[in-house]
């Protein structure tokens, strides 16, 4: 599962987690204690469950229930949208999956379509709970009892969710939560999976009692992944550095740095498990969990509140399908997942604007080459795992960055959509209700929003052409009469070109190395010294954006570059005025 960069690395209250990591490991505690058990007795009464069993991944929780249902029967009915791998732990756990479309609104499995494919030969029904949004459990329940079918609560996504007060995971056979990195607990990993049903509670029990424990040097891995890692995506060093790495690295589809915050990787079809897999919680896990076990419903609050002021702002953009709002508890949010067409282009557009969103990396499973031989025409889940996107809500997130992300999704769709279907010139604005959205200035007329998609591109290529010329490539002809074009044009409403914040501290140090004339003794033209004059011209003026984008270039090899140059120039200046000559390099 793919969150926002943000979302999956900032946890909330991860210093308290941290000491309690560092004190275990310092005195060896990672596999003392009898916290699990406790960790299972405590969610047992929240969830209102007789039985409790700690997981070593919620998926794990998932191979080891369908290899107990699967024995005699063998289709199992799910969500094709859903993590690759779950697919997978159907197959290893020795059933078939049989993939059912889902509702495009919630993006969870459609129980009409559940009735309709319900049959003799079904294991088991197994629903994922996605994104926080509760499914229509109550119906599906009932549809699983009437026909004599177990039913298999995916909720790695929905811990502290309720239906009518129940939480989500007591309503079918067995629930299965994840206590993942990225989740509402985090335990860096784990789950947990409930039941009342005490066949099921003795057979996996007995069948983990031979597990081995994690192993701590993995989790110690993993534990600096998330010290280190929460820093980095920590509000100054990710609007200053990352957030322009990480835009960077979707705008360029650079795999390497993209890995880091993608979840899911391309589906690959597993038949077997390995058996290094299969481990058991440590007792430090389960303490990190238990910490956190207060603070669920507070978590769930916060997301309500953020899930709000996205309902609210964005409820009136026809070309955004979006999530149902309660605030029953039956939604808590994990993320807010919208549905746009080109979602690619809204999200280029919102890293541009510094925000933070991400694509749903989840895929449709039933179209996967992989998976080719379980295909069923899923339509609903087609078109949602091309269109999806989600807006962070986790906790230490804050109310002003869900207003601007709400702000530059307004703007993208009414200047360049929305603004298409006006009859009239401008809008009537006092038809608004009075709520988050009023607060967003909309473009006036059709030719301003078209004027702000080209203003949007002219910035793009003239990042791209200053940055390369500036840093020494060749500058052909063509480079040149683009560079000319773009820094001394102004966008369709004959404003200059903006600049950004950091450029407005270089003037001062570009005009320590102005040349005084760009050509040698002999005439010719010194491309380094027209160069860095064009540069000083730009930067004076704040026509130009140097450092707007790095487009076709390294994000790394510019900046070392740029930096050399700097201290060079400035480093040979004091030479340079005394003898009254122009070093070449």
């Amino acid at each position: 599962m793919r969150l926002s960069p943000r979302a999956r690395f900032c946890y909330y209250g991860f210093p308290e987690l941290a000491s309690t990591i560092a004190r275990d490991v310092i005195l060896g505690h990672v596999k003392s204690g009898n916290d699990v058990s406790q960790l299972e007795a405590e969610i047992g009464r929240m969830v209102g469950a007789k039985y409790a069993l700690a997981m070593p991944q919620a998926r794990i929780g998932i191979f080891l229930t369908l290899s107990e249902l699967t024995k005699e029967r063998k289709k199992v009915l799910l969500s094709p949208y859903t993590i690759h791998d779950v697919i997978n732990m159907v197959i290893c756990a020795g059933g078939r999956p049989v993939f059912v479309d889902i509702e495009r609104d919630t993006c969870n499995i459609s129980p009409d379509q559940i009735e309709a494919l319900i049959d003799d030969d079904t294991a088991a029904v197994l629903i994922t709970h996605l994104h926080g949004l509760a499914c229509d459990v109550e119906r599906i329940g009932s549809i699983c009892r009437a026909r004599g079918v177990p039913l298999v609560e995916d909720a790695a996504q929905a811990f502290g969710t309720r239906v009518n007060d129940r939480m989500v995971g007591s309503f079918g056979d067995v629930g299965i939560f994840s206590l993942g990195r990225a989740k509402v607990v985090n335990a860096l990993y784990g789950g947990i999976l409930v039941t009342n049903r005490r066949d099921l509670a003795e057979s996996i029990s007995a069948r983990m009692s031979g597990f081995p424990y994690f192993p701590a040097g993995r989790l110690i891995s993993q534990a600096m992944i998330c010290l280190i890692a929460n820093f980095l995506f920590s509000p100054f060093p990710f609007s200053t550095v990352m957030s322009r790495i990480l835009r960077y690295a979707y705008l360029h589809d650079i795999d390497m740095a993209n890995r880091v915050v993608r979840g899911e990787r391309d589906p690959i079809l597993t038949s077997v498990l390995r058996e290094e897999r299969l481990l058991r919680m440590t007792p430090m896990q389960a303490r990190l969990a238990r910490i956190q076990l207060a603070e669920v419903e507070k978590f769930s609050r916060i997301r309500r509140q953020f899930a709000l002021a996205y309902h609210e702002g964005l409820k009136d953009i026809p070309e955004i399908l979006i999530p149902p709002y309660r605030n029953d508890g039956s939604h808590t949010y994990q993320t807010f997942p919208i549905q746009v067409p080109d979602r690619h282009r809204l999200v280029r557009f919102m890293m541009m604007k510094g925000r933070d969103v991400t694509v749903q990396h989840i895929g449709n499973n039933a179209d996967a080459r992989c998976f080719s031989e379980y295909y069923r025409d899923c339509p609903n889940a087609r078109v949602t795992a091309a269109s999806a996107l989600l807006l962070p809500t986790y906790p230490k997130y804050s109310m002003a960055e869900v207003e601007k992300n709400i702000a530059c999704v307004r703007e993208y769709f009414h200047a360049f959509l929305a603004v298409r279907h006006a009859p009239t010139g401008r809008r009537n604005c006092n038809t608004r209700d009075r709520s988050v959205k009023n607060r967003y200035r909309l473009p006036e007329s059709h030719t301003q929003g078209e004027g702000l998609l080209e203003e949007h591109d002219q910035l793009e290529k003239e990042g791209s052409i200053l940055f390369r010329y500036l840093l020494g490539q060749a500058a052909d002809d063509q480079m040149i009469r683009l560079y000319v074009d773009a820094v001394t044009s102004q966008t369709p409403q004959g404003r200059p070109l903006r600049l950004p914040r950091l450029v407005e501290w270089w003037p001062p140090l570009l005009r320590l190395f102005e040349p005084v004339k760009g050509k040698d003794a002999a005439g010719r033209e010194d491309l380094l010294k027209t160069r860095l004059r064009c540069a000083c011209f730009i930067a004076d003026a704040k026509k130009a954006p140097l450092f707007y984008d790095y487009q076709d270039s390294g994000l790394i090899q510019s900046w070392i570059r740029l930096t050399i140059l700097t201290f060079v120039e400035g480093a040979i200046m004091p030479c340079r005025l005394i003898f009254k000559r122009w070093w070449r390099w």
